[in-house]
């Protein structure tokens, strides 16, 4: 009565450690054999569950990665837009205060 116990037993562990590659067969008839059987169908359940979330996280790691990459692109680009503009724009100042205060050739 014991093995079959034992075997149930060392399964649950593996199970806590997330290894769920164990198997147990009680061999058996009784309530052993099924808590056995319930234990190996939580196992294959609980792998599946595990490796589906995995893969969704990978999936949403690799969305998160693209993100900042497009983020990164983004501020670069207003960045770079910004600076192109400022430098006509600072020109045309500077000649608009050149004629308000009549410096240079803009005396008539």
């Amino acid at each position: 009565m014991t093995a079959p116990i034992k075997k149930v037993s060392k399964l649950s562990k593996q199970m806590a450690d997330t290894d769920f590659s164990g198997f147990c067969s009680a061999g058996r008839t009784d309530e052993t054999s099924v808590l056995s059987d319930s234990l190996n169908t939580l196992s294959q359940k609980l792998e599946t569950a595990l490796s589906e979330l995995q893969e969704a996280n990978q999936k949403l790691q690799a969305d998160i990665d693209m993100e900042r990459r497009l983020e990164k692109q983004r501020v670069e680009f207003f960045a770079a837009a910004s600076h192109e503009s400022k430098t006509p724009i600072t020109i045309i100042k500077g000649q608009l205060q050149g004629m308000l205060y009549q410096v240079g050739h803009y005396k008539d």
